[in-house]
């Protein structure tokens, strides 16, 4: 087990890995956000509908049920090792994206895959390398990546839609994933990383059986299917109710990366005193509070709109940002197979929040989404105080 003698400074050798993975996590996230707001545009230039974009993006996002494998291989083989071999195929899967129909459908999934197994590893190595009294502070750090990726990656992926093509993202992003992942190959080469493989247990699903786990799972899953309603529908309800257009739905977005920004960096802070636990309860109060307004008031003046909307942003990434720690913490011996299941748990909850969200805007347009997702985000709050602890 690596030595955690001095648990209130982070030892050389992780602060030199950690600086390339989080440039890796960085881009790939950029990767994963920005088909969602420039569908249309790589619709018309790739030649793929939107609605067989859409069906790429989701068996894309499916992918993250291999994530209990992937965290038993991190567990096996050491989740430095892991990390670099899906940074290496996520590179190669982004470039590939910019080849054409076939290779946007291709190097998408594949992405997927990639992005899913880097994520698992990282989570486990950060569970294995750094304390659990300040663990909360650097998975704070890691989750900036996904609100840097609104604030810088997606404004600088439209310049590049909009000044040349649509395929030129895929090979900016793809070409800079590789000296990055270069990079921290080399740091965990040069540091004092656990090498080779160690005796794990056979995959099975008995995690499963233990309380606490299920108890995460389903928490961190109702968490991820109120905010997965929110995020299929929220460009529906600016559309419909502010007649915003595709350009005010993209300044939005900047707004909830500065949202999402913040509360990943006052968990970093907040998180480690308050408790995980508390801080992820914390989180979907926020979360539920924010939609439970919506759903009353499903249309109020634009400037509360826009701050109930934040709001419910806020909520969900300081809670899942705070849930990490304690999720890496459920099973010492197996961090990264306990964070595969959780992380394979929370994306079927959000396979189903996005057709559930959709239907219920549908049948009754951002109230009966909002009341939809409220409900799911209780019911795991509800599931996280009945069955799961702080861990000592």
């Amino acid at each position: 087990m690596p030595d955690r003698s001095t648990p209130d400074a982070l030892r050389p050798h992780v602060k030199r890995a950690l600086i390339p993975a989080l440039i890796v996590r960085w881009l790939g996230n950029t990767v994963i956000r920005f088909p969602f707001t420039f569908l249309p545009a790589i619709s018309r230039g790739s030649g793929l509908s939107i609605d067989q974009l859409s069906l790429i993006l989701s068996m894309r996002d499916l992918t993250g049920l291999t994530a209990p494998s992937v965290g038993r291989a991190a567990d096996r083989f050491g989740p430095g090792r892991v990390m670099v071999v899906f940074g290496w195929l996520g590179a190669a899967a982004t470039l590939a994206s910019a080849l054409g129909s076939y290779g946007l459908a291709i190097g998408f999934v594949v992405f997927g895959f990639a992005k899913i197994g880097f994520d698992v590893a990282l989570n486990g190595w950060v569970g294995e390398e750094v304390a659990y009294r300040r663990r909360a502070r650097v998975s704070g750090i890691i989750e900036l990546t996904w609100a840097l990726a609104a604030l810088v990656g997606i404004p600088v992926v439209g310049l590049l839609i909009d000044g040349f093509s649509w395929w030129l993202p895929a090979v900016v992003i793809g070409g800079l994933s590789l000296p990055a992942t270069m990079a921290l190959q080399s740091a965990f080469r040069d540091g004092n990383h656990r090498a080779g493989e160690r005796e794990v247990e056979p995959f099975s699903l008995a995690p499963l059986r233990r309380k606490s786990v299920i108890g995460v799972i389903l928490a961190i899953g109702g968490l991820n299917l109120g905010s997965q309603i929110v995020v299929v529908t929220h460009g529906r309800w600016l559309e419909d109710v502010y007649n915003f257009d595709p350009a005010a739905i993209g300044f939005a977005v900047i707004t909830i990366g500065l949202v999402e920004f913040f509360a990943s960096g006052s968990s970093a802070g907040v998180a480690d005193r308050l408790g995980k636990r508390r801080s992820l309860l914390t989180g979907g109060l926020v979360l539920a509070a924010a939609m439970g307004v919506m759903a009353i008031v499903p249309a109020p003046p634009l400037p509360v709109g826009l701050a109930l909307l934040a709001m419910a942003f806020l909520g969900y990434e300081f809670g899942f940002v705070s849930s990490l720690p304690l999720i890496a913490e459920l099973d010492p011996s197996a961090r990264s197979t306990i964070i595969g299941f959780v992380i394979g748990g929370a994306t079927l909850f959000r396979a189903i929040g996005s057709p559930l969200g959709t239907w219920l805007y549908n049948s009754g347009e951002w109230r009966q989404a909002m009341v939809g997702g409220t409900l799911g985000t209780i019911a795991g709050l509800g599931i996280l105080v009945a069955m799961v602890k702080e861990p000592s």
